[in-house]
């Protein structure tokens, strides 16, 4: 009773000064809150008509094996006639054959952009860089189906893989293994296209020849088989049935081009007087991607294998593959 006594004022007290504290307390309350007000107020200002830019990596792909899949069996087609000596190549198809890998390299970043525009459910911060590498494609590639109209009875199959790509990005399941082969068809099918190009620039529609549909063959079948071994390694790590893909994917390669490769060779014209040592290549080839698909893994297994290790072992092995199809394309 005497503590809750003590706290209430006494009828002694003069008036004047029960009014001073209470006038002082006022200003100190308006004090206090007009100090706050800076901080508070713009953070509820409108950014009305602002979209927040994005940074260079949203402009240029940043996966460094997405690059060696695309490009890879382009400038194989490109580079075999020119290594190998072919009779028919000249200057004009080589130019022919540039800006079509130019062309598709922008059909590359475009789809890149336009995957992440779509996941994002069409955000406008990430609209620029697909608007942009679109008109740079349409200044680029117009021109070149106007010289060469042939290339749109190709059209048709791009266009149902490019339709396969959105719909994967839009559902956000780019790194399904349907989405993933649809791309690792859409890359490799270019080695057709720079092949027949670079032969003699002809204005006919694009066909498949026996050299093309082997080194197409051999692509696809090495790019599936790294789709499968990056997931063992990141995404789908510890899953058996993904790493029984894998291995099973790597010994029937090897298998294949162990048993087959020369036979499939010499069907397609490919095998010459070296013959031997382009069944070699396609066998060391096949030996090497499946001791990598084995022997990291199992690795995983007792330590951790950082991304950034899975990534420099494909990018050797993406190497070692664009030079052995080469030779074997060129030999």
């Amino acid at each position: 009773m005497t503590e809750q006594l003590d706290d209430q004022p006494t009828h002694t007290e003069p008036h004047h000064e029960q009014s001073a504290d209470a006038q002082r307390s006022k200003q100190y309350v308006q004090s206090v809150h007009s100090s706050a007000q800076p901080h508070t107020q713009p953070s509820r200002l409108p950014r009305s008509g602002k979209v927040a830019r994005i940074g260079a990596h949203g402009w240029i792909p940043d996966q460094p094996g997405a690059w060696a899949m695309a490009l890879m069996p382009a400038l194989t087609g490109f580079l075999v006639p020119l290594i190998g000596g072919w009779p028919a190549v000249n200057p004009g198809s080589i130019i022919t054959t540039i800006w079509l890998i130019v062309c598709w390299t922008l059909c590359y970043c475009v789809e890149f952009t336009g995957a992440r525009w779509l996941k994002s459910r069409c955000a406008a911060r990430y609209r620029p860089p697909v608007v942009g590498y679109a008109v740079v494609l349409l200044l680029a590639g117009v021109p070149f189906v106007v010289l060469h109209p042939g290339i749109l009875a190709w059209a048709p199959a791009y266009v149902v893989l490019a339709a396969i790509a959105a719909y994967a990005a839009w559902r956000r399941r780019e790194r399904t293994l349907w989405a993933n082969a649809a791309a690792v068809v859409a890359s490799c099918l270019m080695v057709d296209l720079t092949l027949f190009y670079t032969t003699d620039a002809p204005t006919g529609i694009p066909t498949i020849s026996l050299h093309g549909m082997v080194l197409f063959q051999c692509y696809a079948a090495v790019q599936f088989g790294s789709v499968l071994f990056v997931k063992t390694m990141i995404r789908e790590r510890g899953r058996r049935e993904y790493l029984a893909a894998s291995w099973v994917w790597h010994f029937g390669l090897l298998a294949l081009w162990g048993y087959g490769g020369t036979r499939a060779l010499a069907a397609a014209g490919l095998q010459t007087q070296r013959g031997g040592l382009q069944a070699a290549l396609l066998i060391a080839l096949a030996a090497l991607l499946l001791a990598r698909a084995v022997a990291l893994p199992l690795i995983a297994r007792r330590r951790p294998v950082p991304p950034m290790i899975t990534g420099m072992v494909e990018s050797v092995a993406s190497l070692v593959t664009f030079f052995c199809l080469i030779a074997v394309g060129a030999l």
